[in-house]
């Protein structure tokens, strides 16, 4: 029979209270210069991944097997577009133009269009034909390119 010490315990009702109390503080972590890093991540993420298809692609590494993981990573990225630029996180340390704010349909527009450039990948990833994922990776490029010329400020 499987029993747990007094202090076996208490981690465990410690780890229970603490769970219990993540969405408030994650909630309250939502301040603006919070989300600008979490953005900044999700976007690094996406470029690592779009990084490594394209290295498969140009015969630099041969793994080919690990492509669609990729993919589906950057499709599911994608989905987080809107979610990741809340009203309010348009100052700070941020690439954000306030023209995302200011044409919200404009940037969603673009937004959808990169959520569709990467399920093409993801299809295509999925599918082993390497001809149809360089054509999907390079749809992805021009839909990254799509929000980041309008809405993202020049380096």
């Amino acid at each position: 029979m499987f029993r747990l010490s007094r202090i076996g315990l208490a981690l465990v009702l410690l780890g229970a209270v603490g769970f219990a109390s993540l969405p408030q503080t994650a909630a309250a972590a939502d301040d603006a210069a919070n989300v600008i890093k979490y953005r900044k991540q999700v976007m690094v993420a996406n470029a690592s991944h779009i990084t490594a298809i394209f290295s498969v692609l140009k015969g630099e590494t041969s793994y080919a097997g690990h492509i669609a993981a990729h993919a589906r990573a950057i499709a599911d990225g994608a989905a987080m577009m809107p979610d990741i630029f809340p009203e309010g996180s348009g100052s700070g340390d941020t690439g954000a133009l306030p023209s995302i704010w200011q044409d919200w349909p404009k940037f969603q527009a673009a937004a959808k269009a990169l959520q569709t450039a990467a399920a093409d990948l993801a299809a295509a990833a999925s599918s082993g034909d390497i001809a149809a994922v360089g054509a999907a990776a390079g749809a992805v490029g021009k839909a990254c390119g799509g929000c980041h010329e309008p809405f993202r400020k020049k380096k």
